[in-house]
């Protein structure tokens, strides 16, 4: 069984669906996804916050791991007033 949001780039399998509930728990104030190629492998991690700063629209965290993606979601967050 497979999981996906509202759209064909969103997707994880089973395997990542407790790592994602972790990350979205520990950082509510992102969103946080699995992205998907056209090959429909799953390349990396991905998160934005759920609110964009104006002077930064739309940045966007990308990670090869989940781990690697919680260090950074954790450096954003100490650097954020």
């Amino acid at each position: 069984m497979s999981f996906r949001d509202n759209s064909s780039l969103h997707y994880w399998g089973e395997e990542d669906e407790e790592e994602l509930a972790m990350l979205r728990e520990r950082f509510p104030d992102w969103r946080i996804w699995r992205g998907q190629d056209e090959k429909r492998e799953t390349p990396g991690w991905y998160a934005v916050r759920s609110s964009q700063p104006e002077e930064n629209p739309f940045r966007a965290l990308e990670a090869d791991t989940a781990h690697a993606l919680t260090q950074l979601l954790e450096q954003e967050d100490l650097a954020s007033p």
